[in-house]
């Protein structure tokens, strides 16, 4: 069956959707990296979340394609870390473990290989999806990391990668739940969708060397 380009911008958009309000409670403080140094910091910023599609052409050729990604500025982390220095992440919040709402909640806080041209910003991508008329396939562009979650503290949740040492590149944590909003002046509300900006979201970011 041959999925539309808007059928999947509109998945994607309401998986984002349901997510936040499943836990729309959350608040993280900071997120930082385990090292034998200690704690380090990880780079907060905020990324743009944009939805992609092909162009009419190729769509009426049988070929469609779709992404969901969030755009961050800058093509590095202003944090550079070494591979064999890092065991794993600190995800600390106004949450707790003790009150049941940090249970659960971490795993949300996912953490992908960013996509980088040189020059250009870096996409944190949750989706990149190509149709054509006998096959869907995702790209897999900016790979989601398999982890371990444990508590730490009641108040701060432990991420360990399950394979170490991370390999040489860019990567995020994004933050679904901490949607940054920007004052408008805008004198009336729209219900008119920019895909170039569907929201903007608090990432945490580093660099393995």
């Amino acid at each position: 069956m041959k999925l539309s380009t808007g059928f999947l911008l509109r998945a994607g958009a309401s998986l984002t959707l349901a997510l936040v309000l499943h836990a729309q409670q959350i608040k993280i403080t900071s997120i930082s990296a385990i090292s034998a140094r200690g704690e380090i910091p990880l780079e907060s910023s905020v990324g743009t979340s944009q939805a992609k599609g092909s162009n009419p052409l190729k769509a009426g050729f049988g070929v469609a394609s779709s992404t969901m990604l969030v755009e961050l500025p800058g093509d590095q982390s202003s944090v550079r870390l070494k591979a064999g220095d890092v065991q794993g992440f600190l995800i600390h919040s106004e949450n707790s473990w003790s009150d049941g709402t940090l249970a659960g909640f971490a795993p949300t806080e996912a953490l992908r290989l960013l996509v980088v041209k040189k020059g250009k910003a870096r996409q944190y991508v949750t989706m990149d999806v190509k149709t054509t008329v006998v096959y869907t396939r995702n790209k897999e562009s900016s790979p989601l990391l398999t982890v371990d979650v444990s508590q730490y503290d009641d108040h701060t949740a432990k991420i360990t990668p399950k394979v170490l040492p991370l390999l040489p590149g860019e990567y995020a944590f994004m933050s679904i739940l901490d949607e940054v909003h920007e004052d408008t002046n805008q004198r009336y509300q729209t219900s008119k969708v920019n895909l170039k900006n569907l929201g903007r979201y608090r990432m945490y970011c580093f660099a393995i060397e």
